[in-house]
């Protein structure tokens, strides 16, 4: 018992001792640049001043903080753009899970809002790679989709607005029409 006892305290001390002798190298750290946007002249569409848009769409809490991420991603300067980017996917997927207003829940414009969905995704994508010139060409087409998502929205709305302007001129016309009779029968 006594031999297995010593020959243990020797091995402790020959161990601890052969480890001060020998020199630890510290890994060598090799920076990278980090992977950032090019956002020299990219700017994000904004949406014009618009009655209809601005009482049906601008109150919903998914569209605001949506088109509010989207114009973030242009106002940061991020060195790690990607969990920037699945905040505004997460945000996407919330507005296209929403209630849209009805003259603006038409087939055209999810569908534009899926297009801004990929986009992000690829963006993502790129980010998360770290492949630079990817992800300025998908930036690009990020902000290219996201701009004719925000179009087809203020077409819709001109659209009903003229919709609207016709159908009552059309009215005024049924009613001259009818007080016309009304002046014949007389």
């Amino acid at each position: 018992m006594r031999f297995k006892f010593l020959s243990l305290i020797v091995l402790a001390i020959l161990s601890a001792c052969g480890d001060t002798t020998t020199e630890k190298k510290t890994p060598e750290v090799i920076e990278q640049q980090p992977i950032q946007i090019k956002q020299d002249n990219i700017v994000i569409y904004q949406l014009k001043e618009d009655a209809l848009i601005d009482s049906l769409l601008l109150p919903i809490e998914e569209f605001s903080a949506f088109t509010k991420s989207m114009e973030g991603l242009t106002k940061l300067k991020p060195e790690g753009i990607s969990p920037f980017l699945l905040g505004v996917i997460i945000k996407c997927n919330n507005l296209l899970g929403s209630s849209i207003p009805v003259p603006f829940d038409t087939p055209e414009i999810k569908s534009r809002l899926k297009v801004v969905k990929t986009e992000l995704l690829k963006s993502r994508y790129y980010s998360l790679q770290e492949q630079q010139q990817e992800l300025d060409e998908s930036f690009k087409s990020l902000c290219q989709a996201y701009t004719a998502y925000l179009k087809r929205i203020e077409d819709f709305s001109l659209d009903v607005q003229q919709e609207g302007m016709i159908n009552q001129n059309e009215g005024v016309e049924d009613s001259r029409n009818n007080l016309k009779l009304k002046a014949r029968r007389e």
